[in-house]
């Protein structure tokens, strides 16, 4: 009697474990090494281990790399037709690619986050020096200190571009609004790319708006793409500034400056009834901002 009481404790300790374990396993299915390999796969975001998160944007070029650094180094001009978006689509055309690969693994295991919204500018300024004499009688249509520009009567236009895009992690469509400013000062950069040494120009805006008007050849309100489940190709936004510059204008530096912000209530209410919730923007989001683009001209 007392050995089939044994046998029966022993069973049932035996029973309690088993049951213990398969708990264990229905609660937490992933364990061992098996934890490393899935949460690797799963948030992997790199070119190299998630090929198909890239598959909507253009083909990468086989010279990216090369023209990437030929850009940065100023060994060719900024050309739209030559570095199309095949080139500045890729998120690697932009500085701390690493950083944002990992960004966007962290912010993956992050379950029902609410997004905390900012945007990044691509350069965030250009310095373009311009001589006085060749401004009154420029003999050529490109040179690689002016970039892209148009010889008028009175004036000069000059062509820039830069590049906007949300933080990346984001899961709305979010909405962006462009505004042109004649700042009273900003901060120049000596290399914007390299951040040498740093300036603050200070301007007139009535002097300035009297010799350079701006303006932005494109949309100004548009929609900035999401990050999930593959790198929406609106993740990223070309914006062209043509500025005018009188021919009169004296010596000097001057600021324009593209301010990104909410778009206009219309724009907002267009959207939201487009996207639902999965639309934001500034005016109802959660927003770190502002962001700017600087354009400082020098005359000489």
């Amino acid at each position: 009697m007392k050995k089939n009481n044994k046998k029966r404790i022993i069973l049932y300790a035996v029973a309690a474990v088993v049951l213990i374990a398969v708990l264990y396993l229905i609660n937490n299915p992933i364990t061992g090494n098996t934890i490393s390999a899935t949460e690797t796969k799963k948030y992997d975001f790199s070119r190299a281990g998630n090929p198909d998160y890239y598959s909507l944007l253009p083909p990468k070029p086989a010279d990216f790399d090369q023209i990437k650094l030929m850009f940065e180094r100023g060994i060719i001009r900024d050309d739209p037709e030559r570095i199309n978006e095949s080139y500045w689509m890729q998120p690697e055309w932009f500085p701390n690619y690493d950083k944002f690969v990992s960004a966007l693994e962290e912010l993956a295991k992050v379950q029902n986050r609410e997004p905390a919204w900012s945007l990044g500018i691509f350069d965030a300024e250009i310095y373009t020096k311009i001589n006085k004499q060749w401004l009154q009688n420029p003999t050529e249509t490109t040179t690689s200190g002016h970039g892209i520009y148009e010889i008028k009567n009175n004036s000069l236009i000059i062509k820039h571009r830069y590049w906007i895009r949300a933080v990346p992690g984001a899961v709305k469509h979010f909405g962006v609004g462009l505004y042109i400013s004649y700042p009273k000062e900003a901060l120049l950069l000596s290399n914007a790319k390299w951040g040498i040494s740093q300036e603050v120009v200070k301007q007139d805006p009535n002097v300035t708006k009297q010799y350079i008007k701006a303006r932005i050849d494109g949309p100004t309100e548009f929609i900035l793409g999401i990050y999930l489940p593959k790198l929406n190709p609106d993740y990223m936004r070309q914006v062209d500034v043509a500025v005018e510059i009188n021919k009169d204008a004296p010596k000097g530096k001057y600021i324009v400056q593209v301010d990104a912000g909410a778009p206009s209530r219309n724009f907002q209410e267009e959207q939201s009834l487009k996207y639902g919730l999965d639309y934001t923007d500034p005016n109802i989001g959660i927003y770190r901002g502002p962001n700017t683009f600087d354009l400082f001209i020098e005359i000489i």
